[in-house]
């Protein structure tokens, strides 16, 4: 009996253990559930950022472990970490392997996904115009990226201040700006107090209307640059002076009378000119009128001279036409006479110069420099005369109030360096080929002269 009971209770424990082990999973397809499970999962065809690639997939209750490969893993890497390629490279195809396994099933499934290239990167160009100080090189900026600030400029007798995005020195530039353009920023400074030691005294005569650069001929804008230099190293002592002769001859001048070189010559900032013969050319009221203070017919900044010319019968001096200026430069007084030379009527139609008169311009010069001195308080007196030279000894010799200092000549289109009496004398060629250059010590009252056509100043490109 207890045999049998036992046997009883063996076959029951036996049937729960069976029971027990029996597994759910009997007659289910894992691998064709590892399909099914694959069909939920899904990326984006194309992307410009890292995406999500999941490691484990739920699918009916089951965990399916995933695991991913990339065929270029530099552009999508098999964590689904996106490196864009270069707007140049163009968009990338990368392909992704994704493995999926339960147990030991397993099944492969691909996905492509398409890594769209970057933006096309748009640099723009920072100009830095110095303004006359040393050259700063033009960078470019990648778009919606900030310009560092450049070292500050220096510019002789000048303390750099700031930069500006307007050449009026508006409102200082913001540096944390974001570039979405090209730019131009201008630099601003203070004049250095700095004492007045020299004055340097730049001439030309029988200019002629030489505007342009040909042969010989250095050209305005050459010679702009050369006064521009001047006045960077002595801005307070700079004086520019014309010796007659300056518009009639080049094409380009002739055809508007003259006030094409006037422009320039009023942007290059002349103190003074003095009356030529060629002046009468167009008829003597065309070159007045540049000097009659109405702007409609074009005006000059400057001041025409010629102490010696008359309307004939009169010693009235022409209208429009002043017989000398004075100039001051930090304090000292520079008192300039101009005259036409002696007999320069010949050299003019006669239709051209009736009605005036050229008168001796020796004994103007002597008049106005002895004037100058006692009544105006001049320390310097200059003579632009258009003349070839003829009155040099005579005016040379004027000593006490009536010394002058410097003889400035013309006419003969000549070009000489000359001292008679200790008075210096020069005449600097014709058409733009020479630049006559003066340098006075303002301390020991030395004056050194030259005609200057080589100077590297000349070719100096701008300060932009």
């Amino acid at each position: 009996m207890k045999k049998k009971l036992f046997l009883a209770l063996w076959t029951l424990v036996l049937g729960l253990f069976m029971y027990g082990c029996e597994t759910p999973s009997e007659g289910i397809d894992y691998q064709q559930v590892l399909i099914e499970a694959t069909t939920t999962l899904s990326l984006e065809t194309e992307t410009t950022a890292s995406i999500e690639l999941p490691s484990v997939l739920t699918y009916e209750g089951l965990e399916i472990l995933i695991t991913w490969s990339s065929n270029n893993s530099s552009v999508l890497t098999n964590t689904g970490l996106v490196t864009r390629p270069a707007y140049e490279q163009g968009d990338v195809m990368v392909r992704l392997t994704a493995l999926f396994e339960y147990e030991t099933y397993s099944y492969s499934k691909v996905f492509d996904v398409k890594v769209i290239k970057l933006d096309q990167e748009i640099y723009y160009l920072v100009t830095f115009d110095t303004t006359g100080g040393n050259t700063i090189n033009a960078i470019q900026i990648r778009e919606n990226s900030v310009v560092a600030k450049p070292s500050n400029p220096t510019k002789t007798g000048y303390t750099f201040v700031n930069w500006h995005q307007d050449s009026e020195n508006g409102d200082i530039y913001d540096f944390s700006t974001p570039i979405t353009g090209d730019i131009t920023l201008y630099a601003s400074y203070t004049q250095d107090d700095v004492p007045l030691t020299s004055l340097s005294i730049l001439y030309l005569n029988d200019l002629h209307g030489s505007i342009e650069k040909k042969d010989s001929e250095i050209g305005l804008a050459y010679i702009a640059n050369y006064v521009e230099g001047f006045r960077n190293k002595n801005p307070k002592g700079t004086v520019l002076l014309a010796g007659g002769d300056m518009f009639q001859g080049s094409a380009l001048s002739n055809y508007y009378q003259g006030r094409s070189t006037l422009e320039i010559m009023n942007a290059m900032g002349f103190d003074a000119m003095v009356l030529g013969n060629h002046e009468f050319d167009w008829g003597l009221d065309v070159v007045t009128g540049y000097f009659d203070g109405n702007t409609e017919n074009g005006e000059a900044s400057f001041p025409l001279l010629g102490a010696n010319v008359f309307y004939q019968g009169t010693t009235d001096i022409v209208e429009h036409i002043e017989p000398y200026t004075v100039i001051e430069r930090d304090g000292v007084k520079i008192g300039i006479i101009g005259t036409m030379g002696y007999g320069l009527e010949q050299s003019i139609a006669q239709s051209r110069i009736d009605g005036f008169v050229f008168a001796s311009p020796a004994d103007y010069i002597e008049t106005y420099a002895t004037y100058l001195r006692t009544e105006a308080d001049v320390d310097y007196v200059f003579a632009l005369t258009h003349d070839p030279g003829d009155l040099n000894q005579t005016v040379a010799g004027f000593t006490g109030n009536a010394k002058v200092d410097i003889i400035f000549n013309a006419h003969s289109h000549s070009r000489y360096t000359t001292t008679i009496h200790n008075t210096s004398i020069i005449q600097s060629g014709s058409n733009g080929r020479y630049v006559g250059t003066i340098t006075i010590d303002l301390t020991s009252n030395d004056i050194t002269m030259k005609n200057e056509a080589s100077s590297a100043d000349f070719y100096k490109a701008d300060a932009t």
